[in-house]
């Protein structure tokens, strides 16, 4: 991903960690399977306080699909990822799959 594409200094909202799960999944996705590249970078740039690096972090190596020619990252694991960016932390065991 590219930190320079996501404006964070613009965008004063901030996340909450209980509300992970239902941002991901109310994102208007255009496939219901994940989230295109341009899509997960419209949804950190609406949040100023998603630690980047840990958010990278956590979507290193996932299994992703590709539909249409598309890469997609999954909806499980983009929601993963966010929490660990809200909580400026790693992955914790029970989250890999």
């Amino acid at each position: 991903m590219k930190q320079d594409h996501i404006n964070m200094e613009s965008n004063t909202k901030i996340l909450e960690y209980k509300d992970v799960d239902k941002v991901v999944e109310s994102y208007p996705r255009k496939y219901k399977e994940g989230f295109l590249q341009e899509e997960i970078e419209d949804l950190l740039s609406k949040y100023s306080n998603i630690h980047i690096p840990s958010f990278e972090d956590a979507m290193m190596g996932n299994t992703c699909a590709l539909i249409d020619n598309k890469v997609i990252s999954y909806v499980w694991d983009v929601s993963i990822a966010l929490k660990c960016g809200v909580e400026k932390r790693g992955m914790k065991p029970h989250e890999f799959d």
